[in-house]
């Protein structure tokens, strides 16, 4: 598997498209394409943000890409 933030694939339960930004800890985490911007606050979404951080809780403006386990459709 080529991982990478320009490693496009699809989602073995879903199909829909995602990539992997590799995370601080070393791991790569699948998340889906789309930039997400919140235009709220929210302590229930988990971002990514491209140098690898992973932030649970957004503030209004942060911007990175949601995790895909948490909008993917089809129960892991």
């Amino acid at each position: 598997m080529n991982h990478g933030k320009d490693s496009n694939t699809t989602c073995r339960n879903c199909g829909e498209p995602i990539f992997f930004i590799a995370i601080k800890s070393g791991k790569f985490m699948p998340v889906d394409p789309k930039l997400f911007v919140a235009k709220a606050d929210d302590p229930n979404i988990i971002i990514v943000f491209s140098d690898g951080t992973v932030q649970r809780g957004v503030k209004q403006g942060d911007c990175g890409h949601v995790v895909h386990f948490d909008t993917c459709t089809v129960p892991q």
